[in-house]
């Protein structure tokens, strides 16, 4: 529940403005003397800036971009080339269109996730859903909470932007189709107060059943109150001023608790304010206490009991980083808060101890005590940092109530353990003990991560820092009684499971945003008993949702339904270890060790602080998706060079393609100066960089390449893009390309160098001409002219022929030169109209105007240029292309690829994109450019709406690595997607890849038999049920279709033919499975003999003398069959009937009747109920009805008297008869009648006989008789 960015950044400022008076002090001193300035309190925050309505802290620069900067060599083509151009010529119009880009962006978001799932067959990635709450506020989404807010028992969520407006978003029983869940309107009862949210609680302020919400106003020093109204709705929101007598406040530090702080039974407020003093740098810290009358209104202690106490030096304290203490699970028994020593005054202090508050019960606490030291040592920037939890890590966790969210702490369980964060890449748990007055916890120990100012060294197990860590949460997140811990980082989620005894396993890790200050409690959201989580993305606004897979495999609880990281075990440098997302950044991909999977070439930043500011670099061997979730991948790593290697060869980049030979799979490297080689061979292991032979000397860096074959030899060769000296101040060697033509032995000859442009950024090899074995070359000429004036600047995609003469050579006399004047990032090749030519597609920033540092007006976007093929004139050949269109107008994607993703044979196109440029490589860019995965469905040729993906904040800030790569990553059978950013290496695995399968029962039928065609849908587990219908067909010819149910849909026929039969199923697809066919073969025999089968419904039948039964029995005849089947029934015991209903079927040809075996017994009596019964018996039935005609009245016909007379005489024999057939063994010397003993129980077997002609079939079924 608890978390903090705003507060690290909050804090951050709040140090930097400490820094910024200390050096104005300094300068004013050397300037006017030593006067000094009174004591104040918070000025305006010069870090702050307006947004929307409220002011918001500026995003400062992340540590892991200030780790590169150390090494300025690290760069791509794009950062020398393009990122200066984006970042000093575009800013103008940029920043004019900034706001209201970032606002298309979070509209167009919302639209995408609606949009996700509903294009048909397009069912896209495994990625977590998400939603815009409130796309009509652009504020930030620092705060989310979960509680069950309408009473319905589900745990709901409440999305708090820092301007105070509240979005519901209720829960229908499941958060799966969260982008399809319209939040409530939201509440903005407190925005005209223009607050700044940072924290808040749900709770029952005033017993009323109903969840009201308590939060921390930062930017007025309030606390606010809404009260629920149980149905998701809030009375307006009540304003409680934090107003001490000294004028603290929560600017330099402070925070809100909300628990029962005088044992009344009602939950009550404490806040704790601070100030400082510019003069001495002394802290001084306030607490008050709110008391609840029970009503949920809040009432100030009285100034005199305010708890006023001054440190020596500046400290500060985050919202988030305190919690309520419990020393026996049911009652309040003091606070404890992690105190942040800044360090100005003193360096040697700098560092974090948590302090304990004693409560007295009456609403009051112990006053703090300053503490002799830091129990942590940090630096200043990591202070701001992290959460706090007061947990027990010992008692095992039980589940909520429904409705709550998950707990962090088993119920009546006492605080034994403080679990928290700094920032620092670590994890602490701290031994609580009870104690009386203020008191400091013991030096913690490390649960997982390690300290990024302290880090570990040595061991072949080494222990990295936790990149970027922000948030923690706490929850059961695999049903195993043991608390997980959940760390929030820039662009993932690590989710540690808990093995017990305050110990954790490696982690699952899921691609997502970037946290807020509060992210919402784990619940069990969907009524499976496995907690999921939302994830709040403050950079984005939006909520994603990450569905416990538990809920649909057991062997699947702890792993969550979206995209991961690419990580795993690293045995990099010798060790052994973990190898997190968040320091795996893929440049590079393909198949090293030959098993069909696509492996990855990244960075590993896990060593970077140690290897001054270079990566290693590693080849992650991918192992397939064990799990059945198909979400979780499994890289192993090990080292192809290592972090030294780089440094020596004067290494900048990684060329995002390989090339494959008969030496196996090579990657370039770029270098000052230069390009080198290093092959892995066909096992997977790396030889050493070797440098390509240029032919002459460059001054500067090589550009973008490519590889194929260009002389029609069938060995790759590799063309590589180079500005010219004069970009970096040489003269010799002008724009132009390489080429390095591949020997059969797998090196290359000495490079060739063809002048071309201005100053080449990037070259692609695409086959315009469809000629086989002629490749021609793409070429982006990004020629900014005079930096300063823009004069003479010139950009287009040049389209140079293959002289295709076997030379490798290009006829650049004869190019055409297309987008003139467009700023192009990528060029990506493929057929997007599926006609056969290759086209060029390009991603713009948009078209330049000369001379005035901006962009034509809606021309950013992605480029599509149809191929037309070659054209001859005057006996020269040319490369044309049709009239231009742009798609995805306003957004800017840095690269792209093509692959059919839903299998309909047109090649969709994946987009790493972001909203604006403006800000690339500008940490301080109001708004931030926003990143986006963009996916553009290819329907029949042209691109349906744009389907966008929850994928990692800011993955494309920093253009050093923002690549697409597509291919088999994880086994689903279809085309997935990795995406590479700042924080991490997204990997999308295909959600909708399908394998049908077709079976045809029996395997080998004979003419005119029924054959029933079985066709089985299987794929990745998405918790999402296949819908939809399979048509089958025969030899071409439709037979008809069937539905799906549980995956499966089976339809019979009679219509097969003699001979071989080639049988398809086609399955349609939905909007969460792609369309998929099977196809199967089936030797049909001769047609057979006339016969029928004969089954029963049951195979034994038990019943009570009297009772009567049933069974039903089937009757299918085969192809050939036609005519009368009789039924007779035998066996059946003694004073019983068995009879068949109807007596006879007729039936033609695969045709299907049923029967009715009807058998009654005859119970203990003295009449029969049933029987197989003589004729004398029948009578004797039947002359007690004689007897009683005697009754009749007498007038009657002369004839029915006789009639009357006759029937009286036969009566009288037959009572005659009766009377000799009963009592007791025929004894007539019994003065009592002889009871029937009925139907004999015990076990008989009826028998069932079917004739028809010569043909007949049998069913027999067991009798059992009871009494």
């Amino acid at each position: 529940m608890r978390t903090t960015p705003l507060a690290r950044l909050v804090s951050t400022f709040a140090l930097f403005a400490v820094f910024a008076s200390v050096a104005a002090r300094a300068m004013a001193q050397n300037v006017q003397g030593s006067a000094p300035a009174s004591p104040r309190v918070a000025p305006s925050n010069p870090f702050m800036t307006k947004q929307g309505s409220n002011a918001r802290p500026t995003p400062i620069q992340h540590a892991q971009s200030a780790a590169r900067q150390l090494n300025p060599k690290l760069k791509t083509p794009f950062d020398r080339q393009l990122a200066p151009t984006l970042a000093q010529m575009l800013k103008p119009v940029s920043t004019t269109g900034a706001t209201g880009k970032a606002l298309s962006m979070k509209a167009n978001a919302a639209g995408a996730a609606s949009v996700i799932g509903n294009t048909p067959n397009f069912p896209t990635f495994v990625a977590a859903p998400f939603l815009v709450p409130n796309s009509s506020d652009t504020s930030t989404l620092y705060v989310t909470v979960t509680g069950d807010f309408n009473n319905d028992g589900k745990p709901d969520v409440a999305a708090i932007q820092n301007d105070g407006s509240i979005s519901i978003i209720l829960n229908p029983g499941s958060l799966q189709n969260l982008a399809n869940i319209t939040p409530l309107p939201p509440d903005t009862s407190a925005t005209s107060i223009q607050p700044f949210l940072t924290t808040a609680y749900a709770a029952d302020m005033n017993g009323d059943g109903n969840l009201d919400l308590v939060g921390m106003d930062y930017g007025n020093n309030n606390i606010l109150v809404w009260m629920g109204k149980g149905d998701g709705t809030f009375a307006k929101v009540v304003i409680y001023p934090v107003a001490p007598a000294n004028g603290a406040g929560f600017f330099y530090g402070g925070f809100i608790l909300v628990g029962d702080f005088n044992n009344d039974g009602k939950p009550d407020v404490v806040a704790l304010t601070s100030n400082l003093d510019y003069n001495t740098f002394h802290s001084t810290f306030t607490l008050q206490t709110f008391l609840n009358d029970g009503k949920g209104n809040l009432t100030v202690l009285p100034s005199k009991q305010e708890n006023n106490v001054t440190f020596n030096d500046y400290y500060t304290v985050s919202p988030a980083q305190a919690a309520v203490l419990s020393n026996d699970g049911s009652t309040t028994s003091g606070i404890v808060f992690l105190l942040a020593d800044m360090g100005v005054a003193n360096k040697a202090n700098t560092g974090e101890t948590l302090i304990c508050l004693s409560s007295k019960a009456d609403g009051t606490f112990s006053t703090p005590v300053e503490p002799a030291g830091p129990t942590i040592t940090d630096s200043p920037l990591a202070l701001s940092f992290g959460s706090l939890y007061a947990t027990n890590l010992s008692v095992p966790v039980t589940a909520p109530k429904p409705g709550q969210p998950a707990p962090s702490i088993s119920a009546g369980a006492p605080v034994t353990d403080i679990v928290f964060m700094t920032g620092d890449g670590t994890v602490y748990d701290s031994t609580y003990q009870p104690n009386t007055g203020s008191f400091t916890l013991p030096a913690p120990k490390i649960l997982v991560g390690a300290n990024q100012n302290n880090p570990p060294s040595g061991g072949t197990t080494p222990s990295f820092p936790i990149p970027n860590e922000a948030l923690l949460n706490l929850a059961d997140m695999n049903n195993d009684g043991v608390l997980d811990l959940l760390v929030y980082t820039a662009g993932s989620t690590l989710i540690f499971p808990g093995t017990g005894n305050h110990t954790y396993g490696a982690p699952t890790q899921v691609v997502g945003g970037l946290g807020g200050d509060q992210q919402p409690q784990p619940a069990n959201f969907d009524g499976s008993g496995f907690n999921s989580f939302v994830w709040s993305d403050s950079y984005l606004n939006e909520l994603g949702y990450y569905q416990n897979m538990g809920a649909f495999s057991a062997s699947s609880a702890g792993q969550f339904y979206a995209a991961p990281p690419v990580s795993g075990a690293s045995f990099n440098g010798g060790a052994n270890y973990s190898a997190l997302g968040s320091n795996i950044q893929v440049e590079a991909v393909g198949d090293f060790n030959k098993d069909g999977l696509q492996d990855v070439i990244a960075f590993d930043l896990s060593n970077l602080a140690a290897n001054s500011g270079y990566p290693d670099l590693v080849v992650g061997l991918n192992n397939g998706n064990p799990n059945s979730s198909n979400q979780v991948n499994n890289f192993t790593f090990a080292t192809v060079v290592p972090a030294a290697t780089l440094v020596n060869i004067n290494f900048e980049f990684v060329e995002p393609f390989t090339v494959k030979n008969t030496l196996g799979t090579s990657l370039l490297l770029g270098t000052g100066g230069g390009m080198d080689i290093v092959t892995a061979s066909p096992s997977g292991s790396f030889g050493t960089p070797t440098p390509l032979n240029l032919g002459t000397s460059i001054s500067c860096s090589l550009g973008y390449g490519d590889t194929g074959d260009v002389n029609g030899d069938g060995i790759p060769d590799i063309v590589i893009a180079y500005a010219g000296d004069s970009t970096c101040g040489g003269s010799t060697t002008p724009s132009g390309f390489f080429t390095f033509l591949g020997k059969a032995d797998g090196t290359f000859n000495t490079a060739t160098f063809t002048p071309l442009g201005g100053s080449l950024y990037m070259v692609k090899l695409i086959n315009f001409s469809g000629a086989s074995g002629n490749l021609d070359l793409a070429a982006d000429d990004m020629d900014n002219g005079n930096f300063l004036t823009g004069a003479s600047a010139f950009y287009a995609i040049y389209a140079v022929p293959n002289n295709a003469d076997g030379s490798g050579t290009f006829n650049t006399t004869n190019l055409t030169e297309n987008a003139v004047g467009y700023i192009v990032s990528d060029i990506i090749p493929g057929d997007f109209n599926n006609d056969g030519q290759q086209d060029l597609t390009l991603t713009t920033e948009g078209q330049y105007v000369p001379g005035s540092f901006t962009t034509a007006l809606n021309s950013m976007g992605v480029l599509l240029l149809p191929s037309q093929g070659q054209v001859v004139q005057y006996g020269q050949t040319y490369l044309i292309f049709g009239t231009p269109s742009l798609v995805d107008t306003g957004f800017y994607a840095l690269w792209g690829s093509y692959a059919d993703f839903n299998g309909d044979g047109y090649p969709d196109l994946a987009l790493a994109t972001v909203n604006s440029a403006a800000g690339l490589g500008n940490p301080f860019s109001q708004p931030p450019p926003v990143p986006l995965v963009q996916i553009l469905p290819n329907q029949n040729g042209s691109f349906g709406p744009v389907l966008t993906e929850m994928d990692s904040a800011e993955s494309f800030e920093d253009p050093y690595s923002m690549y697409t790569f597509t291919g088999n990553f994880g086994n689903t059978g279809g085309n997935d997607l990795l995406v590479t950013g700042l924080f991490n290496t997204a990997e999308f695995l295909n959600q909708g890849a399908n394998a049908l399968a077709l079976s045809a029962t029996p395997g080998s039928p004979a003419q005119g038999a029924p054959v029933t065609l079985t066709a089985t849908l299987s794929g990745p587990v998405t918790g999402y049920t296949a819908t939809g219908s399979v048509s089958f067909s025969a030899n071409g010819t439709v037979l008809g279709a069937a539905p799906l149910s549980g995956n499966t849909a089976a339809f019979t026929t009679i219509a097969l033919i003699a001979g071989t039969n080639k049988l398809t199923a086609s399955y349609s697809g939905d909007e969460f499975h792609n369309a998929s066919t099977a196809n199967a073969t089936v030797n049909v025999g001769a047609p057979s003999a006339p016969m029928f089968s004969l089954t029963a419904s049951t195979s034994s039948m038990t019943l009570q003398q009297g009772a009567t039964g049933s069974a039903v029995l089937n009757l299918v005849t085969n192809g050939t069959f036609t005519g009368v089947v009789s039924f007779t029934c035998s066996g059946a015991p003694t004073a019983s009937a068995c009879t068949i209903s109807p007596a006879s079927l007729t039936l033609g040809a695969n045709q299907a009747g049923n029967v009715s075996v009807i058998l009654a017994t005859t119970p203990q009596n003295n009449q029969y109920q049933a029987g197989n019964r003589s004729w004398m018996e029948r009578t004797g039935g039947l002359s007690l009805a004689g007897l009683l005609l005697f009754l009749v009245p007498r007038r009657r016909h002369w004839r029915g008297k006789l009639a009357i007379v006759a029937l009286a005489l036969v009566s009288l024999g037959s009572i005659a008869m009766l009377n000799g057939c009963s009592g007791n063994g025929g004894n007539s010397g019994n003065s009592n009648p002889d009871k029937y003993p009925g139907t004999p129980t015990g076990t008989s077997t009826l028998t069932v006989t079917a004739t028809s002609g010569s043909i007949t079939q049998t069913q027999t079924i067991a009798l059992t008789v009871t009494q």
